[in-house]
């Protein structure tokens, strides 16, 4: 299955989504007649990515939704904190706010309870933008202190790179310009590291 998830990846990245899509409905079909459920999950939740990319919103969702009653289903808690994030972020961007909330919050209570500072990080990010959209700065300003205190223990990805320039736009807002600067420093080394600076000279 390994081989078919990097595949349908590199599809994606390449811009070809129907042809994700196709292979998402590949996977979900082998992984079905398997039983694998926790994959079956992934396979979901990657496919709702590119519903969502092609615009089928309505489609995505329900993907999303499914892959997170199965990770209820099987007790994976790690994976119920991903479905949740995704689910937020799908509704964020429909502009369904209120129901945002409740999955990025349920979603930063997870990890939480699981005492994953890094994925703390993360969903205190998410959360964060979506209490913004909300009007509440009051409670985004707490989410910001919590993603500035964990930050330094999130794995170097895409994510914590989102989260870092979001970050360091709050606090040169508040007056802490040098945290900022020192904080897009590291930006900038970590998307050198991941050949992510290169986009000016193609």
């Amino acid at each position: 299955h390994a081989g078919r998830s990097s595949r349908t990846g590199g599809l994606r990245r390449r811009g070809d989504r129907e042809g994700a899509l196709r292979c998402f409905d590949e996977a979900e079909a082998v992984l079905r007649r398997l039983g694998s459920l926790n994959l079956l999950a992934e396979a979901l939740s990657g496919r709702g990515n590119v519903l969502l990319d092609l615009g089928r919103r309505e489609e995505a969702l329900r993907d999303v939704e499914a892959a997170l009653e199965i990770q209820r289903k099987i007790g994976n808690r790690s994976g119920m904190g991903h479905a949740l994030a995704g689910k937020a972020s799908f509704l964020q961007a429909q502009g369904e706010l209120a129901e945002a909330r409740v999955a990025a919050e349920e979603a930063l209570a997870l990890v939480r309870e699981m005492g994953e500072r890094g994925a703390i990080a993360i969903r205190s990010y998410e959360l964060a933008t979506i209490c913004l959209d909300c009007g509440d700065d009051e409670a985004a300003d707490r989410l910001f202190e919590e993603l500035a205190a964990a930050l330094p223990e999130a794995r170097e990805g895409p994510s914590a790179i989102s989260a870092s320039v979001c970050l360091a736009g709050w606090l040169a807002g508040r007056g802490r310009e040098a945290e900022a600067l020192a904080l897009l420093d590291r930006v900038v080394v970590l998307c050198e590291a991941r050949g992510m600076l290169d986009m000016e000279s193609e």
